[in-house]
């Protein structure tokens, strides 16, 4: 008893508890209707909105409305969903005239278009009444709210047998007489369905009670300049992963180490000011002029830029911000861009943000898309050009044939061709901004492929002669163009498209979308808006480096992100296998896109998994002796990134290609023992797996201009790197990619050399190499006066 009575304060204490926590909300909800009420409601106004009317358009056509209504029910669900004991709170049949009811009463029959279903209908929520059960075995894929309705109603129905196959267990479990199966269904057959264990279960009746594509847009819907509905939503699709507490604490940890780096970049930041630029020295660099030599001859020359990208044209820029006006810029091509000119092949686009793939000094308003395309990134670089005043420094349509350091003068002697004509320039300094990634690489292990007699390009020497219609297309490669060029090639009504793929890429979704004029508008009126969204797009992709850097924690999230996406859209299990990496995500490159999966699922397309054996005049033979008649073929196969575009000859004559022989190495990917005054923008082991390689270029250039500055102040003729320091620092970079995913995923990718060294990417966060950079170390290289 006295247990009783002690218990009962507490049993009141709740019941006030529950009690508050049922009337505060009613209580809001009263007031806040009050309040709406006297704001919108009172002194007749809501009389007088109910007997606004539209004032209908006269000028319409006989198929022209003002408005078309999708669906007749409440949202269209009630109506279809007729399987056998159905229910809300109420019966299905009851809502159902619930709604026939209101559609008389207001009168909008007149005006439904309905469309009849003829043939038998397996999916619980497209129900057909004529099946007859008895005596049949029946199987119900599927264990959700449709699954536990029926199945009761089902097995009264005086079935021989009744399957139902679950692949994850509901709250409310069937009754003991039905047969359970919780192994996952392979394949269905004429007459069974077998799981994957091997065993087969004979039936006479599927029902399908798998519910509905929550994840799918019901319509293609297309709205200003295009854009799908379907691709602006797939970010809903990508956040659903997120929605699971395992993964909800994972993010959480990552957000964790997220502010932890970003705490300690800022730190870095500070600190660097606090240092360098505090007191008035940043403005004092910032006016800091060259001096250069005025008695050179005409041909001679402070620097020579070799290129016309994001490189070139930032050095170019940056130089005119020096004050020197006693430079050019060689460009093989007619226009400025580089690689965003050179590769035109349909499709092709940038898979970094916008805001991001731009100098931070020449922010740009006008993006159409989220993800920039190839033909509005050369348009941006052509305006820096223009802006700049860069255009009239540069030699269009001319290559470089030879570099080639003269000791006793202390220049570099550039030899060119233009039109078949040499001509022999002379530079103190030499600026390399042709990047890694200029010379396309054809496969040199494939036999005769100069006996193909059909149309050959390579992605990054698209030829836009070539009439794809009614034609039989191979693609060679399933690389970041591939998976570009192959959706765009589809559409162009080919007869047939082969994929030829020798290791399947790990694919994310793009999340991209159109930018409207508004936003446009608000970045150009308010550029501090735009400085914000790239500060906060950057500090999104440099987390992505504790994926690839550090292999954890957004390690475990990026797989289950491109599993899921796999998953969702390749249904067919064996397909599936054959699109399903060996390796690692993140081992290759990060490839974007939401056109590939569904690409490879065309009738017109066919993946080819076989290495190819030998090229035939009209044909690809692989490796299981199969002959694919083609017409076209198109390579995707990258570029040389391991061997050097230029002969360059530094002291003595030493041979660059000589020295990289073994192995391709810089010293903070811009500077190398024995060539002076010779500097490399987006060199060995300056590229990026994460983020945008602009803000590396960025960080080289200011880099090269300290250097500048430092030779002038000093009246140096040249600087070399020490062979000491240059070892050291390699063989550290080295020891830190050994961690990174890049060497431990088990793959092999163009950013290794034939030893297994990654010579290509960073391995580390952007804004430890932005500080690294910050200022010139000059006791770290040989000076010569």
């Amino acid at each position: 008893m006295g247990h009783k009575l002690t218990s009962i304060p507490r049993l009141l204490l709740f019941f006030i508890f529950s009690y508050a926590l049922t009337i505060i909300p009613i209580l809001i909800g009263l007031i806040s209707q009050l309040l709406y009420w006297l704001i919108n409601d009172l002194f007749g106004r809501r009389e007088r909105r109910a007997k606004r009317k539209l004032k209908p358009t006269s000028t319409k056509k006989d198929d022209e409305y003002n408005f078309i209504i999708i669906g007749t029910g409440f949202s269209g669900i009630d109506t279809a969903v007729k399987y056998l004991s159905c229910a809300c709170d109420s019966r299905q049949p009851e809502i159902s005239q619930n709604l026939e009811r209101c559609a008389d009463k207001y009168d909008v029959r007149r005006d439904f278009c309905f469309d009849t279903f003829e043939g038998q209908m397996c999916h619980t929520a497209e129900w057909d009444k004529r099946i007859n059960f008895k005596n049949k075995r029946v199987a119900v894929v599927g264990t959700g709210a449709g699954a536990i309705q029926v199945v009761p109603k089902i097995q009264q129905m005086n079935v021989s047998q009744l399957l139902v196959f679950q692949r994850t267990p509901p709250w409310i479990i069937p009754r003991a007489d039905r047969c359970l199966i919780t192994n996952r269904i392979r394949e269905v057959t004429s007459n069974s369905t077998v799981t994957r264990d091997g065993q087969t279960y004979p039936v006479d009746i599927i029902v399908w009670s798998t519910g509905f594509e929550a994840q799918q847009f019901a319509l293609p819907i297309y709205g200003i300049d295009g854009c799908s509905l379907a691709e602006q939503w797939l970010i809903v699709m990508v956040l659903s992963l997120f929605l699971r507490l395992d993964i909800l604490l994972l993010l959480l940890g990552f957000q964790i180490v997220l502010c932890t780096t970003l705490l300690v970049g800022v730190m870095g930041q500070f600190f660097h000011w606090l240092i360098y630029d505090s007191f008035g020295r940043a403005s004092k660099r910032a006016k800091r002029k060259i001096k250069w030599i005025n008695n050179q001859r005409d041909d001679e020359y402070y620097a020579i830029i070799i290129g016309t990208g994001f490189s070139g044209l930032g050095m170019a820029i940056k130089l005119n911000e020096l004050g020197m006006d006693n430079y050019i810029l060689i460009e093989r091509h007619g226009h400025v861009g580089g690689t965003w000119y050179a590769n035109k092949y349909p499709g092709c686009a940038c898979d970094v943000p916008s805001n991001l793939y731009s100098y931070s000094f020449e922010p740009n308003p006008k993006w159409s898309h989220y993800f920039s395309r190839q033909p509005e990134i050369a348009q941006y670089l052509e305006h820096c050009a223009d802006k700049y005043d860069v255009r009239r420094h540069i030699h269009f349509n001319t290559t470089v044939s030879q570099l080639k350091w003269i000791e006793e003068r202390q220049l570099w002697q550039v030899k060119t061709k233009s039109n078949d004509v040499e001509r022999i320039f002379y530079a103190r300094s030499v600026v390399l901004g042709t990047g890694i990634l200029s010379n396309a690489a054809y496969p040199n292990d494939i036999p005769g492929i100069d006996t193909f007699e059909g149309q050959m390009c390579h992605t990054a020497e698209w030829d836009k002669s070539i009439n794809f219609k009614n034609k039989r297309v191979a693609v060679v490669g399933t690389g970041a163009s591939a998976i570009q060029v192959v959706p765009e090639i589809q559409k162009m009504n080919v007869s047939q498209l082969l994929v030829f793929q020798r290791t399947p890429p790990w694919i994310i979704p793009r999340v991209d979308r159109t930018i409207t004029q508004w936003e446009k508008d608000l970045l150009a009126r308010f550029p501090i808006v735009q400085k914000l969204i790239r500060l906060f797009i950057y500090w999104i992709t440099e987390s992505v480096a504790l994926s690839f850097v550090y292999r954890w924690p957004l390690k475990i999230i990026n797989e289950k992100l491109v599993k899921f996406n796999l998953e969702r859209q390749i249904g067919d299990e064996k397909f599936r296998t054959k699109l399903t990496p060996t390796w690692e995500f993140g081992c290759k490159r990060m490839l974007i896109t939401n056109d590939w999966y569904p690409t490879l699922q065309k009738p017109n397309v066919q993946l080819v998994t076989n290495r190819i054996r030998e090229i035939k005049s009209h044909s690809i033979i692989t490796q299981d002796g199969t002959e694919h008649p083609v017409d076209i073929i198109i390579w995707s196969t990258g570029f040389q990134a391991q061997e050097f575009p230029l002969p360059v000859y530094g002291l003595n004559g030493y041979s660059l290609a000589e020295q990289w022989s073994q192995t391709i190495q810089a010293y903070r990917g811009v500077t190398v023992p024995n060539f002076p005054n010779f500097f490399i923008l987006l060199g060995p082991n300056t590229a990026l797996g994460h983020n945008s390689v602009v803000i590396m270029i960025e960080s080289q250039i200011n880099y090269v201009a300290e250097a500048f500055f430092y030779m002038d102040e000093n009246n140096l003729r040249s600087i070399e790197i020490k062979e000491d320091v240059h070892v050291e620092y390699n063989q550290n970079l080295q020891s830190k990619l050994k961690r990174t995913v890049w060497q431990k995923g088990g793959c092999h990718s163009w950013y290794q050399d034939a030893k297994g060294n990654n010579t290509s990417l960073w391995p580390d966060f952007t804004w430890s190499y932005i500080l690294l950079m910050k200022n010139f170390d000059y006791k770290s290289y040989f000076l010569k006066s």
